[in-house]
């Protein structure tokens, strides 16, 4: 019998990343860096935003910038913030650049104005591609900011 051979696949091993990382919204016309905290805890992304109002298929919103946005609208989701509050969250999909990679990923809104950090990336753009160093901030920075251990 003729062997098979087994497909060796390429997987590329995860990159090791602060707890703080500055990213960037291409989509949505956010070109500068702004930090953004990884969220283990977290199943989505979540972006800051005021002045959310939906239409039929998309969604106009303000960002910290006090840039005025717009997306297209997925949906809604329920969500259960870390106290135990369950709210009704509007859901975009869009690029995260991070470092020299960018992902696509669903993002809920919220204002988080009351937040240090204006985006939070959970679980499902994290899992099998990036490894996070708690004790790092700023590994992919490019050297604008030195990573940092507490």
């Amino acid at each position: 019998m003729p062997r098979l051979k087994s497909k060796q696949l390429s997987v590329s091993p995860p990159i090791v990343i602060g707890w703080r990382e500055y990213v960037r919204l291409p989509d949505l016309g956010i070109e500068e860096e702004f930090a953004a905290k990884m969220d283990t805890g977290a199943e989505y992304c979540t972006l800051h935003a005021t002045e959310i109002k939906p239409n039929r298929n998309s969604i106009s919103f303000r960002f910290e910038s006090g840039k005025k946005l717009r997306a297209a609208l997925i949906g809604k989701k329920d969500i259960t913030s870390s106290n135990g509050i369950s709210t009704k969250r509007f859901v975009i999909r869009t690029r995260i650049k991070i470092g020299k990679k960018t992902i696509r990923s669903t993002v809920t809104l919220l204002d988080r104005s009351k937040m240090k950090t204006k985006m939070l990336l959970g679980r499902k753009l994290l899992s099998n591609r990036f490894v996070i160093n708690p004790r790092l901030s700023f590994v992919l920075s490019n050297g604008k900011k030195k990573a940092k251990t507490k």
